[in-house]
């Protein structure tokens, strides 16, 4: 099992996982037009650039024999906006 510190180059992963997997997650307590809204301000390309750049957010990715399994997102310590 590989954590992987995600780049650039990792985001379409990070939105392909959370938008295969928000729906199942969350669809019993949120709206799917919530989940869409939250998936477009949260994982959009831009909005992952966004945080990473200037709010100093962090993804990670776990992956095991080169398949991507897990996406966790923190935000900044230093920056907690």
């Amino acid at each position: 099992m590989e954590i992987i510190n995600a780049t650039q180059e990792h985001y379409s992963i990070i939105k392909d996982i959370a938008h295969k997997t928000w729906p199942d997650t969350f669809g019993q307590i949120l709206s799917k037009d919530q989940i869409d809204y939250m998936l477009s301000m949260m994982y959009s390309i831009e909005a992952m650039k966004n945080q990473i750049t200037e709010l100093n957010h962090k993804y990670f990715l776990i992956a095991e024999k080169g398949i991507f399994l897990v996406i966790c997102h923190t935000k900044s310590i230093t920056n907690p906006r």
